[in-house]
C-alpha cells in the first residue's frame, strides 16, 4: 500500500508528461473518441450527474427556479397548516346550521382561512409533482396539471367563501328575508369543502405524516387513533346535518320537524347539539333514544344514515380487532423471545454479568428493529431501484459521516463526475455494526485493516496513560488508509453503540479507479502522514490537537512506542 501511494505521488510530480486537466474534460482527455462519447452519454444519463447541465437545461433554469419542491420543508409546513385548517373546517363548518353567534374569534378565523386558501390556490400552480417516478418542476407543466385537476373545484370553493363574506356584510346592513335565505343556502354549499377533506388534499398530507412513523407498534396505535377520530368527526357531521335538516323545514307558519315534535324549540345550542349527537351515535347500534324522524325527508335521511352506519360499524369492528390482534402479537413475540433467551442462559450456567450484558444488548437491538433504526435492515423494494439510484442513496446515507474526513471533504468540493462516482462507490463499501457495552473495536498492537467512524453511542480510546477520552462522531485509525499501521491504543465501546467501517482494500480499489482521485489521494497522504508523525495516535493529529501537550508528548515516549510496535512504525512513516 505504501508503495502504491508513493507511485501515485511520483506520477503527480510527472504530471506535465500526462497533459491531463483537472476538470471533467481533462479527466477523459486520454480516452479515445469512442470511449469519450460513450462516457459522456453515460454521464448525462446518470441521475446523480446534477451539476453538469447542457445548454437547454440552463435555458429553462429560470422556470424551474420558480417552482416549489413538493417534498421540501416549506411544502411540508404548508401541508401541516392545511391539515389543521381542514380540521377546523370539518368541525366548525357543520356547526353553522345552529346559527352560531358571529364572535370576533370566528370572524378572525374565517378571514384567516379565506386568505390561506387563496394563497394555497396560487401556490398550487408552482408546486412540482411526480410523474412515473420523475420529479416535474417545469412551471408550464405544473400549471397545466393543476388547471386540468383541482383548479375548477378550488375556484368554486373560493368563490363560495367570498360570496359568504359579501352576504355576511349585507346581513349587517339589510334585514331583507331574501338575503337571509340566500346566505343560508350559500353557507350550506360550504359543505362541499368537506369533500376535499376526505379526498386528495388531506389524504396526501396524512400519507406524508405516516411515512415518518417507522415503528410497527406506533403505527398500530396511530391507526387506532385515526379510526376513533374518523368515527367522532363522522358522527359530528351527521349530527349537524340532522339538525340542519330540521332547520330547513322550519320555514313556514306551521313547521313540522323533530325539533317541534319533541318540544325542543328555544333550547340552547349545546342542548340541541347534544341531542343530535346522541341520535347519530344511536344509529351505530349503541344505546337508544326517543328521537325519531317525523317528516319524509327526515325519514329518508335516517334510512341513509342507518345503512351507512351498518357498513361503517362492521368495518370499524373488523379494523379494530385486526389492529389489536397485531399489537398483541408484537408484545407476545417479544415476551416469548426473551423468555427463551432467559431459559438458554440459565440452562448453560452463564454468569450474571454476561447474562445482563447480553439481555441489555438484545433489548436495544429488538427495540431498534421495531423502530426501523437498524442501518443494515433489508428493504424489500431495494432491488427495484436502478444502480445509479442505489449509489446515490448510499452516498446520501453516509454523506454526514464522510464530511468528517478531510479527504472526503476535499473530494466533495470538486465539480467532477468521476469524483462523484468514486465517492458513491466508497459510500457503498461502508458497513454498519452495533456494539454492546465493553466490546473491543481494536486493541493495541493489532494490524489496522479498516478505519472506523463512531456514529453513535460512546467510546473510550486508551493508551498507556490511565485517563480515558470519550469519543463520538469522528474517524478513528484513518492513517491505515495511507500507510501500514499497528494500533497504538484500545478502542472500547462504553454503551450500546453504532459503528461504520471502511476496509482499506476496498477504499484503495475505489480511489484507484481514476487518475484524478489517485493524484489527490497521493498528495493528501503525504501531508497527512507528515502531520501524524508529530503526534502518534490512532485518532490522528487533528483529533489529538485539543488534548494537553504533555499527554501528546507522553504518547511518543510511552512503552508501546519504545517497543517493537514503535520500531515497526518508524520505518513506515516519513519521520524527519
Amino acid at each position: 500500500m505504501r508503495d502504491f501511494w508513493r507511485q501515485q505521488a511520483q506520477e503527480e510530480q510527472m504530471g506535465s508528461k500526462l497533459s491531463l486537466g483537472t476538470g471533467r474534460a481533462g479527466s477523459i482527455a486520454t480516452l479515445g473518441s469512442r470511449d469519450q462519447k460513450g462516457l459522456l452519454q453515460q454521464a448525462r444519463a446518470c441521475p446523480i450527474f446534477v451539476k453538469l447541465q447542457d445548454p437547454r437545461s440552463r435555458a429553462i433554469s429560470s422556470l424551474t427556479k420558480s417552482t416549489i419542491h413538493c417534498g421540501g420543508l416549506f411544502r411540508q409546513v404548508w401541508g401541516i397548516s392545511s391539515l389543521l385548517l381542514l380540521t377546523y373546517d370539518i368541525v366548525v363548518t357543520p356547526l353553522q346550521v345552529f346559527d352560531l353567534e358571529e364572535t370576533m374569534g370566528l370572524r378572525a378565523m374565517y378571514w384567516i382561512a379565506l386568505c390561506f386558501w387563496n394563497l394555497d390556490m396560487l401556490l398550487s400552480f408552482i408546486v412540482g409533482y411526480y410523474d412515473a417516478g420523475n420529479l416535474i418542476i417545469d412551471l408550464r407543466m405544473t400549471c397545466k396539471m393543476y388547471m386540468i385537476g383541482w383548479f375548477p373545484f378550488d375556484l368554486m370553493l373560493i368563490s363560495i367563501d367570498w360570496t359568504i363574506a359579501a352576504l355576511t356584510l349585507a346581513d349587517g346592513s339589510d334585514n331583507n328575508m331574501g338575503v337571509l335565505r340566500l346566505s343560508r343556502v350559500v353557507r350550506g354549499l360550504r359543505f362541499l369543502r368537506l369533500v376535499r377533506v376526505g379526498t386528495v388534499r388531506s389524504g396526501s398530507i396524512i400519507e406524508q405524516l405516516e411515512e415518518h412513523i417507522t415503528s410497527p407498534g406506533t403505527m398500530i396505535r396511530y391507526n387506532l387513533a385515526k379510526l376513533i377520530i374518523r368515527l367522532v368527526l363522522t358522527n359530528h357531521v351527521i349530527a349537524c346535518l340532522w339538525y340542519g335538516l330540521a332547520s330547513v323545514e322550519s320555514d313556514g307558519e306551521a313547521p313540522r320537524n323533530w325539533v317541534t315534535e319533541y318540544g325542543m324549540q328555544g333550547h340552547t345550542v349545546p342542548d340541541l347539539y347534544a341531542v343530535s349527537l346522541h341520535w347519530a351515535l344511536v344509529q351505530l347500534g349503541v344505546g337508544q333514544t326517543n328521537i325519531e324522524a317525523v317528516t319524509l325527508a327526515e325519514r329518508i335521511f335516517s334510512i341513509i344514515v342507518e345503512f351507512s352506519a351498518l357498513m361503517m360499524f362492521s368495518t370499524l369492528l373488523s379494523a379494530v380487532a385486526s389492529l389489536m390482534a397485531g399489537l398483541q402479537k408484537l408484545k407476545d413475540g417479544e415476551i416469548e423471545q426473551f423468555r427463551s433467551l432467559k431459559r438458554f442462559l440459565d440452562q448453560n450456567h452463564i454468569d450474571d454479568d454476561l447474562s445482563q450484558r447480553i439481555t441489555c444488548f438484545l433489548q436495544y437491538a429488538f427495540k431498534a428493529r421495531n423502530k426501523a433504526e437498524s442501518t443494515e435492515g433489508p428493504v424489500p423494494m431495494w432491488d427495484m431501484l436502478s444502480v445509479p439510484l442505489q449509489s446515490e442513496l448510499e452516498f446520501q446515507r453516509h454523506q454526514d459521516s464522510m464530511k468528517k474526513c478531510d479527504f472526503f471533504q476535499k473530494l466533495m468540493e470538486k465539480d467532477s463526475y468521476h469524483i462523484v462516482r468514486v465517492l458513491h462507490e466508497v459510500a457503498g463499501c461502508m458497513s454498519h455494526s452495533v456494539l454492546a457495552i465493553g466490546d473491543v473495536v481494536f486493541a493495541a498492537g493489532t494490524i489496522a485493516n479498516a478505519t472506523y467512524f463512531l456514529s453513535g453511542g460512546a467510546y473510550t480510546y486508551t493508551m498507556e496513560d490511565p485517563s480515558d477520552r470519550k469519543l463520538y462522531r469522528l474517524w478513528v485509525a484513518e492513517v491505515c488508509l495511507w500507510s501500514p499501521w499497528l494500533h497504538l491504543g484500545d478502542l472500547v465501546s462504553q454503551d450500546i453503540s453504532r459503528l461504520i467501517a471502511l476496509e482499506v482494500n476496498l477504499f484503495c480499489e475505489c480511489i484507484g479507479k481514476t487518475v484524478e482521485t489517485r493524484r489527490m489521494a497521493a498528495a493528501y497522504a503525504r501531508d497527512y502522514l507528515s502531520d501524524v508523525s508529530q503526534t502518534w495516535s490512532d485518532l490522528g493529529n487533528q483529533q489529538c490537537a485539543d488534548l494537553p501537550s504533555e499527554r501528546a508528548q507522553s504518547w511518543q515516549c510511552c512503552p508501546r512506542w519504545n517497543s517493537d510496535v514503535g520500531s515497526s512504525m518508524r520505518h513506515v512513516l516519513p519521520i524527519g
